[in-house]
């Protein structure tokens, strides 16, 4: 820890055998003023110290029981499929939240619009039509309704 924190014993109080932090409590939240500005920033420290340690606490055992674990499911699909098929697979990850990135919506959104063009949109149209007219935007007029 780098401070102090106000109200809380230091490990020398507890040395010494002196119980004057509860008398730093009530001093403290007796004074009324809320937070002191000066000790915010090391209250965040601590605490973000304490989450680093305990996050890193619990990988060290986690990984002391089973490092499979701690892996991603992915990962672990692929590990047995290796293992038991003998198949080993390439995985290539995409942009996250980058539709442009990827040729699937670019040919859904292209579709999306073919369907809702005017031409093709008519009052008695039912939704019954709609996966026709997917076929022909991209397979062409000649399709038949399968």
């Amino acid at each position: 820890m780098k401070g102090k924190m106000v109200g809380h014993a230091s490990e020398s109080d507890y040395e010494s055998g002196s119980d004057d932090s509860q008398s730093d409590c009530a001093s403290d939240s007796d004074s009324g003023s809320g937070s002191d500005p000066e000790t915010e920033p090391e209250l965040k420290t601590f605490l973000f110290d304490f989450k680093y340690q305990l996050r890193e606490g619990a990988k060290n055992t986690i990984h002391a029981v089973s490092p499979a674990l701690l892996k991603p499911p992915w990962w672990v699909l692929l590990q047995m499929a290796k293992e038991e098929y003998g198949i080993t697979l390439n995985v290539k990850f995409t942009a996250p939240y980058s539709p442009e990135l990827h040729a699937i919506e670019l040919m859904w959104a292209d579709g999306k619009g073919y369907v809702a063009h005017p031409t093709n949109c008519h009052s008695d149209r039912h939704i019954s039509e709609l996966p026709t007219l997917m076929r022909q935007k991209f397979h062409g007029s000649s399709v038949s309704q399968g």
